[in-house]
């Protein structure tokens, strides 16, 4: 008998071998014979993998087919190994060719004569030979060691993929990482594992052909498919060349379950997503489309940037017979050979010779002409062809036409005449004449009757539908075109009688916008089901827009549509004999493309194109489909068929002033901090992670504080700052410099409490008696310290009150605190004087809200003074208690102790002193609303129901008895009342007697807080309990038991169960369990005593409520009784129960009211109570300061290491925060009042300074120049030699712009403004630099606009902006000028900076109507008052017609270009007769100049210098000359086509990205450099943020200048300190 798998696999023979895949090439592998390639000696690096393989069973093979080859060699010839038979080995279990369909039809749903002929096609089918696919050898290379393999055939084997259990970093990176190849024998016993080679890495040169490498991914994908039957395999293995190679000879066939198709791929279904992909890998090895191109698509992968790079042009000939006779514009040659296009793929064909268009049969039209391959198809071999998205295989050319659709989408970049281009399609190719008389048919999808007509919808955004009237009128004014409006308007346009059908063939075109499309959207779906129980009374009506089938559909701006909105929604749903999808940028992301798919209605397959993260190996498939469906053409590429003025593109470099540096360092310091990363982008803790959310929303906001520090206001916890109108760069300052003062102050508190912290602890270390001396010194300076801390917050609050942030009164103008209403009403009918009214409330605002915050600061710097004063007193009271006996207690000491005791006791009363206040102030306005009346004016006059018959005996009795209830209720009320009065004004910080010594009144207090939180809560279920009596009308759970009773209560059971359980367990004795057998050892004695008020007055408030009565019937009830009489009753007694019911309803009246009066006067009470608990809450957290801090036995001396680490730390921060502050009151000094001549001299060279390092730590200033040269040499301050660190300890400062550039000595072109600026200097890394080469406006214009007058000071950009734009009007009056910006809040404070210079000017926000749109853009167009419009560049802009403008100005670099392109194509596009500029603003070593840097590396930058010199007159993004320049001038990174990142918006979707936008390292890995002009410019830094300073010790030969400048620093250093000290000039 054979041994089993099972006895095998126990006695393996494992040989460990190194295995390597041979790279050899199969240049044919559909060929039925192999045509492998010799393996290559060059392995590009592959290294060999360690792994076992079976010797013994190995051997047994060699051995079995050795024996089975000489058994068979006298009647069978065996096949060459390449040669193989066409039925596999009985031996193996793999699947067969020629296998049998598995039936899945139900027998019983078919008759016995079908079933047989069923089964008869299903075995014809059977029989018939599946498609062959490959034939090929793959060789490894098996290195054993010891030689224990021979040569011989291992016959059939089995191929399976499997995840690899280990990692390898060298098998990472040469193969497939996470997944092997096994061989196994035909038994399933394993023979060995292969690696298999990651052939799509960019180590295969393309020209060895790495797709067609016979141990490439395929393998592992065909191993996958052959085990789902998707295709059919033959493997035979043997060992060559002395056992050292294995080959494998494979050949293979679809298999049983791959759909191949004949007409129609509908009836098939599709495969899986996984075996799509799988099939993509071996297409990708065996088609004969696989080449060099396709391969290049794949490593590029699938992402929106490389989808744009490959959208192409159409490159079919656009006869001048194209030409409609109806359109009045002429069609250039480029807009002919679009409307060729679009109209080849609505079926149509044209001749040269004549101007008819016919139908076009047997072909699809695609960008570079015709083809009989239908889309998505591709060519397996000459017979066999393959559907990239759905897995169909076809042997019918015909059949893979089936997939194509009537429908394209026109791409043209903007301004090259999509609109003309569309009418020409609608006259060239309008309805056909039968088609009029077409009939009604039902549509099954969306269940609604459809008549065919000639219209052609055309679907827009809101603001462009009546663009699309104005331009059809304009070029075809012989179509009839209507406006869609909705269906109200409509009604009315058709009549009362009118069918919408009728009136819709009625025209031409017809037009709506996505909002009033998307309108249609619930009446537009089917009806969902109904239960039969609820049938339609009324027939539902359905949109009219799905009731007709158009000629066609045109979806303009389709990437506004979205996938999954409600208009994509209806216009999919439309129905239409064609598509066509228009849109300049029609991809933001890959996701884009869905809507896109969706509109076109492809199959839901294709959804694996876009879907995240798409396979790298469909890239091909898809740019190839999109060559089909897609034509673009770009300004570049046509430039030479238009007359097109030149549109020029300037950068705008702008620098800092002082303050919005201060503030951006701010901004990207708490960025790094909230990212948890260093300056350099390395992570600072060890488990980092990248959070992509957060660093998107941080670099939004270092955007917007480029743009303006109000903008991104919030970032640093001054909210106030983004609130109000444009705030001038001094109020900015104020604001900054208030939140560095809070900063600073919680630092210090936080300081000063670890400083406390640690003499506590010195206090508890009863081993270090000197520790005691050490607390006291160190406390006695913290006293003082902590005296001129307060002193000053003191100086601050009153200061607070006329000047603050966003705020400033005169002393004599509302310096009160803000609550005055005594100023004089505004005159409504004066404009400038409600403005004036709405700042000052404003201003008013801001001042309340700056107290309270100045005043908790205060308060919290008190807070520690009160400590530390007391522990002051505590630490001289233990040093007197700790002397040795026999030696008096120091007279002075003590004295001392008892000062510092009644110190902090007076800082105690004055932190208290204002809860005091409220509390007094709430006591008062309670006594005001006390009830006037007593407990007699409570009860009830019962003579009313003295006398009672028959019928009214008991209800007259029950009346009586909750009468005298009552009375109980209120006695028990006036008792509670007066006591909770008693307890409620008891005062709460009373003197304290000197004669008792017991007399504790902090105690007292709090004991009496106790009872009335007590006598409150019990008070209002008591006062329920009488409404009971009442009306019985209360709320739910009003007369339960307070919450704070509950919880006491089941604290208590819960500590009896346990301690019952315990006694049961012995764990406790008897007399313990009985000693508590209340529970009470489960509270403390406060909450002990509450438990026991609670019972007692719960007792008596039973005594006094409803349940007490045997019948719990309310007052009320008895009521109704008494009106219940009925006449039957004798007219007495009908007397007397009118008689008792109008008593009856006197008495609910008036205690109603008393009702009434007691829940106000509770309310009352609950509010002094509150305030009263927040006095103790105070007086709690002061005590709770003044315990011992808990410290476990023996771990003194590691919470004082700990506790000292802290002060440390903070000290540091300290120190910085202080450096900041001293930085800020610097630039507040220069704003305020300049610095004069002598103090702008530097004490080294004595030069004026123009650019200056202001040092952090002692706030000295010097020119940058003599500063690198000292600190490089010394490290110290130059004036006080304090040390200084290398770069957060100094603060570069520009107080003028140098005539020329200054190139200083590390190579970085200093930045300047004519303002004063702060940046910090950059250290260059020693890498070989890039150059891109962007265009910059030209010093002389940038200068020209500095020098301009403008009002106000606003900020580097919004003042260079105002600048911009006087001096735009001042030199070409009448030029009109575009200001995008991407924040809302920048267009609002754009306004109101052009308001206050009194520039006429519209702007268009996010969220305007279409009207306004319109009505603005028309003011702005058209009218002669105003030649400035702001736009949002990403919302506003799209789709807009803007060619009267000149001048574009982009207030920042869009992260999104495809964004920024759609806002200049409204100006520079066909039609346009006049040279337009555009400016890109960007501020200087910030984030925005790393967008311009990440656009040029990723081949989409609009700003790039042209080769040819003047100005740009091709699209930057477009093929050309322009790209991005190493030293030599060699391009390392083309300008791709007009592509864009995968964005939304602004959104930033790629990592890389992200981090490029703040590192500038992350960009290229290498360090770039600008060139501007052709002139070599500022190094970028190392991060986003501004470079700091930091002293370079090599450079260039020294110039005399610099010779000179050394000797002075030289004798400089020889005066001396104190010569030096003496020229000091501080800043402090």
């Amino acid at each position: 008998m054979a041994p089993s798998v099972a006895d095998r696999q126990n006695h393996r023979h494992d040989v460990a071998v190194l295995v390597q895949p041979l790279y050899q090439i199969d240049a044919t592998p559909t060929s039925p014979e192999p045509s492998t390639s010799s393996p290559r000696d060059d392995v590009f690096g592959i290294p060999a993998v360690s792994t076992t393989i079976n010797v013994s069973l190995l051997t047994d093979r060699l051995a079995s087919t050795s024996r089975h080859a000489s058994a068979s060699s006298s009647s069978t010839k065996r096949p060459a190994p390449h040669k193989r038979s066409q039925e596999p080995s009985s031996s193996s279990s793999y699947s067969a060719f020629t296998s049998k369909r598995i039936k899945t039809e139900d027998p019983s749903q078919s008759s016995p004569h079908r079933h047989d002929d069923m089964e008869r096609d299903e075995l014809d089918e059977a029989q018939q030979p599946r498609p062959h696919l490959l034939s090929t050898s793959c060789l490894f290379r098996i290195d054993d060691g010891a030689q224990h393999l021979a040569d011989g055939s291992l016959g059939p084997m089995l191929l399976s993929a499997h995840k690899r259990a280990t990692s390898d970093d060298a098998f990472d990176d040469a193969y497939i990482p996470d997944q092997e190849l096994h061989i196994q024998t035909p038994d399933g016993s394993l023979l060995v594992t292969l690696p298999v080679l990651r052939t799509m890495d960019d180590r295969y040169p393309l020209d060895a052909q790495p797709w067609r490498a016979t141990c490439g991914e395929w393998l592992l994908s065909a191993a996958r498919l052959a085990n789902k039957g998707v295709i059919e395999w033959q493997v035979e293995a043997s060992l060559e060349t002395g056992g050292s190679i294995l080959k494998l000879d494979i050949t293979a066939r679809l298999g049983p379950t791959c759909p191949i198709i004949e007409v129609s791929p509908a009836a098939h279904s599709m495969l899986r997503t996984a075996d799509v992909t799988d099939l993509a890998y071996l297409n990708r090895f065996i088609s004969i489309d696989s080449d060099i191109e396709a391969e290049r698509q794949r490593r590029r992968g699938i992402d929106a940037s490389a989808i744009y790079a490959n959208l192409c042009p159409a490159r079919i000939d656009g006869p001048h017979t194209l030409q409609p006779q109806q359109l009045d514009a002429t069609l250039l040659p480029f807009q002919r050979r679009s409307a060729a296009f679009i109209l080849g793929r609505e079926g149509k064909s044209f001749f040269k010779e004549d101007a008819g268009v016919y139908e076009a049969y047997d072909q699809i039209m695609t960008n570079r002409g015709w083809t009989q391959l239908g889309l998505w198809w591709q060519r397996v071999h000459d017979s066999l062809y393959y559907n990239a998205v759905t897995g169909h295989f076809t042997q019918s050319i015909a059949a893979t036409r089936a997939h194509d659709v009537k429908g394209a989408l026109l791409a043209e970049e903007m301004g090259l005449g999509k609109t003309v281009e569309v009418l020409a399609l609608i006259l060239l190719n309008p309805s056909p004449p039968a088609r009029h008389d077409a009939e009604e048919y039902m549509d099954e999808v969306n269940e609604v009757m459809v008549q065919p007509i000639k219209t052609t919808l055309i679907v827009a955004p809101d603001v462009l539908v009546d663009q699309w009237a104005e331009e059809i009128g304009r070029h075809a004014p012989a179509l009839n075109v209507y406006v869609f409006t909705g269906r109200g308007p409509l009604k009315k346009s058709m009549g009362a009688d009118g069918n919408f059908q009728e009136f819709a063939a009625s025209f031409d075109v017809i037009i709506a916008s996505f909002k009033n499309v998307q309108g249609e959207f619930d009446i537009a779906q089917k009806e969902r089901p109904r239960s039969r129980r609820f049938p339609r009374k009324y027939e539902r009506s359905r949109s009219p827009l799905i009731v007709v089938e158009f000629w066609r559909v045109v979806c303009d701006e389709i990437q506004m549509v979205g996938n999954t909105t409600k208009a994509a929604e209806v216009v999919s749903m439309i129905p239409r004999q064609s598509s066509l999808a228009v849109s300049g940028t029609p991809i933001k992301r890959l996701g884009d493309l869905g809507s896109f798919f969706r509109f076109l209605r492809l199959p839901s397959a294709a959804s694996i194109l876009y879907q995240s993260p798409s396979p790298a190996v469909l890239a091909a498939a898809l740019h190839k489909g999109l060559n089909t469906l897609t034509t673009r053409h770009l300004k570049v590429g046509v430039r030479d068929e238009m007359t097109l003025p030149a549109q020029r593109r300037y950068i705008m470099p702008i620098d800092f002033t002082a303050v919005e540096q201060a503030y951006y360092d701010s901004v990207w310091q708490s960025a790094l901090g909230t990212l948890g990363m260093d300056h350099n982008g390395a992570p600072l803790r060890g488990d980092w992670q990248l959070d992509e959310v957060t660093m998107r929303n941080q670099l939004l906001l270092l955007r917007q504080a480029c743009t303006h520090p109000q903008i991104a206001g919030r970032v640093l916890g001054s909210g106030a700052l983004a609130e109000g109108n444009l705030r001038s760069i001094g109020e900015v300052l104020i604001f900054m410099r208030d939140q560095a003062s809070s900063t600073l102050a919680a630092q210090r508190n936080q300081w000063a409490q670890r400083v406390i912290d640690r003499a506590v602890y010195q206090l508890q270390d009863k081993q270090g008696v000197e520790q005691r001396a050490v607390a006291l010194a160190a406390l006695e300076g913290l006293v003082t310290t902590l005296q001129s801390f307060c002193a000053g917050t003191r100086d601050e609050l009153k200061r607070a009150k006329r000047v603050g942030p966003g705020y400033s009164f005169k002393a004599d103008d509302d310096a009160d605190d803000g609550s005055s209403s005594s100023s004089p009403s505004p005159d409504p009918i004066n404009p400038s004087d409600v403005e004036k009214a709405r700042e000052r409330s404003a201003q008013r605002q801001a001042r309340s809200t700056h107290l309270v915050t100045v005043a908790q600061r205060h308060r919290a710097a008190t807070e520690v003074l009160a400590r530390a004063t007391h522990w002051l007193g505590n630490i001289r009271y233990r040093i007197n208690e700790g002397r040795e006996q026999g030696k008096d207690e120091d007279a002075a000491l003590k004295a001392a102790e008892e000062e510092a005791y009644q110190a902090a006791e007076a800082l105690r009363q004055e932190l208290l002193k204002e809860a005091k206040y409220h509390v007094d102030r709430r006591a008062e306005a309670t006594r005001k609303i006390h009830v006037k009346f007593n407990l007699n004016d409570m009860g009830e006059d019962v003579q009313s129901f003295e006398h009672y018959g028959h019928h009214t005996a008991e209800i007259v009795a029950q009346i009586k008895e909750r009468l005298t209830l009552l009375d109980k209720n209120a006695a028990l009320l006036m008792q509670w009342r007066e006591t909770a009065i008693e307890q409620l004004y008891t005062p709460v910080n009373r003197d304290v007697s000197e004669e008792n010594a017991d007399d504790d009144q902090y105690a007292e207090a709090l004991d009496t807080q106790h009872k009335v939180e007590v006598m409150l809560e019990m008070y209002r279920p008591l006062l329920a309990e009488r409404q009971r009596i009442l009306t019985w009308e209360v709320a739910v759970g009003a007369t339960d038991r307070p919450s704070g009773f509950k919880e006491l209560e089941l604290a208590v059971e819960a500590s009896k169960r346990s301690s019952r359980q315990a006694m049961l367990r012995g764990e406790i004795s008897r007399e313990d369990f009985d000693a508590d057998h209340e529970g009470f050892s489960a509270l403390n004695e406060v909450d002990a005593a509450k438990l026991k008020h609670f019972r007692q007055l719960d007792a008596d408030k039973r005594k006094a409520s409803l349940i007490a009565l045997s019948e719990m019937t309310s007052l009320r009830e008895l009521l109704d009784r008494l009106r219940g009489i009925s006449d039957m009753a004798s007219s007495f007694e009908l007397e007397i129960a009118r008689t008792a019911t109008a008593g009856l309803r006197a008495v609910l009246k008036h205690q109603n009211t008393i009702l009434e009066g007691l829940r106000r006067e509770l309310d009352g009470f609950a509010r002094l109570f509150n305030q009263r608990a927040e006095y103790f809450k105070q007086l709690q957290a002061l005590s709770d300061a003044l315990v011992d801090l808990p410290v476990a036995a023996g771990q003194i001396d590691a919470k004082l290491t700990k506790v000292t680490s802290e002060i440390d730390a903070t000290s540091t921060k300290m120190m910085q925060s202080e450096s900041r502050l001293r930085y800020l009151d610097h630039l507040g000094k220069i704003e305020e009042e300049g610095l004069d001549e002598e103090a702008r001299k530097c004490i080294i060279c004595t030069d004026e300074i123009q650019i200056g390092i202001l040092t952090a730590v002692c706030g000295h200033i010097v020119c940058q120049s003599c500063f690198r040269a000292w600190h490089a040499k010394y490290g110290t301050c130059p004036v006080c030699r304090s040390k200084i660190g290398p770069l957060k300890d100094q603060h570069r400062v520009i107080y003028s712009r140098p005539e020329e550039t200054e190139v200083v000595e590390d190579g970085v072109e200093a930045t300047t403004d004519a303002a004063v600026s702060s940046q910090s200097g950059s250290a260059t890394l020693p890498r070989r630099p890039k150059k891109i080469a962007f265009n910059v406006a030209s010093q002389e214009l940038q200068r020209r606009i500095e020098t301009t007058t403008s009002l106000g000071r606003y900020g580097s950009k919004l003042e260079m902006l105002v600048k911009h734009l006087i001096f735009i009007s001042a030199e070409t009056p009448g030029d009109k000028t575009i200001v995008f910006s991407a924040f809302a809040r920048g267009l609002t404070l754009v306004a109101d900076a052009l308001r206050q210079n009194g520039v006429a000017h519209v702007s268009v926000g996010s969220g305007a109507s279409k009207g306004q749109v319109a009505s603005k853009v028309r003011e702005f167009t058209q009218g002669d008052k105003v030649d400035v419009l702001l736009l949002h560049s990403e919302q506003t802009s799209a789709g807009l017609n803007l060619m009267a403008t000149k001048n574009v100005i982009l207030l920042e670099p869009l992260v999104n270009s495809g964004a920024e392109r759609q806002a200049l194509g409204r100006v520079h596009r066909i039609g346009q007769t006049k040279e337009t500029n555009v400016y890109c603003y960007y501020v200087k070593d910030s984030v925005e100049e790393r967008i311009l840097h990440l656009a040029a590396h990723r081949g989409q930058s609009m700003y790039l210098r042209a080769s040819e010199g003047g100005g740009v007159k091709k699209d930057g993004g477009g093929e050309g000359e322009d790209g991005v320049y190493d030293d030599s001038g060699a391009v390392i990174a083309r300008t791709t086509a007009a592509g864009m990142a995968c964005e939304k918006g602004d959104y930033v979707n790629s990592v890389d990205d992200l981090l490029s936008c703040f590192f500038a390292e992350h960009t290229s890995g290498t360090t770039s450099t600008t060139t501007f002009n052709g002139e070599r410019g500022a190094s970028l830094s190392a991060r986003g943020g501004p470079d700091e300073a930091q002293p370079t010790t090599s450079g260039p030969p020294l110039s005399d200048a610099e010779h000179a400048r050394q000797a002075r620093l030289e004798i400089y250093d020889r005066r001396g300190r104190a010569e030096a000290l003496a020229a000091t000039r501080t800043t402090q």
